[in-house]
């Protein structure tokens, strides 16, 4: 194992990589090869959402706007809050282990051949888990559309450009 790494870290280092380490950014890439790029996102606030959610309806009924409720937002909100907090817990535990072992691979270098660092491999190993929570169907996609959803449809109504007709809550 130990002859491995020494005959790993005996290559040239590849040139021209860029390392961006930081508490809510890791970004590792030259320009030819994006090697780990992850960006960890500030968690949502239910009762913000909520708070939100209550707005855009106020302000489709002040403006006379029908309202569907098939979105069921405020639904999706409440019953996938519990499994979203794991969720985010957990994308924060695995950032923190993604910092340290990018800062072992930015303090030694990625070498040629940079398919042997075992760091790298399991640096590699550890962004997909990261990534897996905010894949469709995961909570956090559920409640991160949510959000995104109100969002939009509280801009919409916000513009005052008189455009819709109906929302979907």
């Amino acid at each position: 194992m130990m002859d491995e790494l020494s005959d790993y870290l005996s290559r040239p280092v590849i040139k021209g990589i860029v390392f961006e380490i930081s508490e809510d950014r890791i970004s590792i890439q030259n320009p030819g090869t994006s090697f780990i790029m992850a960006r960890l996102d500030p968690p949502l606030e239910k009762a913000a959402l909520l708070e939100q959610y209550q707005r855009v309806l106020r302000q489709a009924k002040a403006k006379r706007v029908r309202i569907s409720y098939t979105a069921h937002i405020r639904k999706t909100i409440c019953e996938n809050w519990e499994e979203y907090e794991k969720a985010v817990h957990e994308k924060q535990r695995l950032f923190q282990q993604m910092m340290a072992l990018a800062y072992t691979v930015k303090e030694r270098g990625i070498h040629l051949g940079w398919r042997d660092d075992a760091e790298l491999e399991h640096l590699c190993q550890l962004q997909y888990q990261f990534q897996s929570y905010g894949w469709g169907g995961s909570a956090a996609s559920r409640i991160n559309s949510a959000a995104c959803h109100l969002r939009e449809t509280e801009a919409g109504l916000s513009a005052g450009s008189g455009r819709a007709d109906m929302i979907s809550l």
